[in-house]
């Protein structure tokens, strides 16, 4: 059974070698730690090259960081390596771009919705950005969105989720720029 601050709970996220991807699962971290700090979070990021070193806040902040080379290999390598507890429950996000929004409650569905539907949920994706967050803008950017992100990517029709999203990544800069 899971518990309404998650624990029972492993979310196993996908992730690519990208600075996008390590900005993004950073702020999935801190949304889980805010509203979720019993469940574990375990990244199984995709072994690519790139110029920078990411994930090193993983290690700093109690995230397991899971490297592998085929699709694959996700779903056996969290059952055979031992990976997760037996008893857990464990929900597959091929993406970072998540967030926890509140508590879990009793018997509730584990989906992840849409931000931009505007529903009452604990868990929301937005691959497709947040009002004028475009993921695809942020690839390859060293710096990372959280800084005055409701200033810079709120439009007057956000829902209280997107808000929710955009305050959480500016209570996350200062703790990013100091375990990044």
């Amino acid at each position: 059974m899971i518990s309404s601050t998650g624990k029972g709970l492993t979310l196993v996220v996908e992730c690519q070698n990208r600075l996008d991807h390590n900005h993004m699962a950073f702020a999935g971290w801190f949304s889980l730690h805010k509203y979720l700090p019993d469940c574990d979070l375990l990244l199984m990021c995709r072994r690519n090259p790139c110029a920078h070193q990411l994930y090193l806040w993983t290690s700093r902040v109690g995230v397991k960081l899971f490297y592998f080379s085929s699709k694959y290999e996700v779903g056996d390598s969290v059952q055979s390596n031992r990976l997760v507890d037996a008893d857990q429950k464990i929900v597959f996000l091929d993406h970072p771009y998540f967030a926890a929004c509140r508590l879990i409650r009793n018997q509730e569905k584990l989906d992840f919705s849409n931000l931009d539907e505007d529903i009452d949920t604990a868990f929301v994706q937005y691959r497709t950005g947040i009002g004028k967050f475009v993921p695809s803008q942020w690839i390859n950017r060293q710096d990372a969105p959280f800084n005055r992100a409701s200033e810079r990517f709120a439009v007057s029709d956000s829902n209280a989720n997107e808000l929710k999203v955009l305050r959480m990544w500016e209570q996350s800069q200062p703790i990013f720029e100091s375990v990044k």
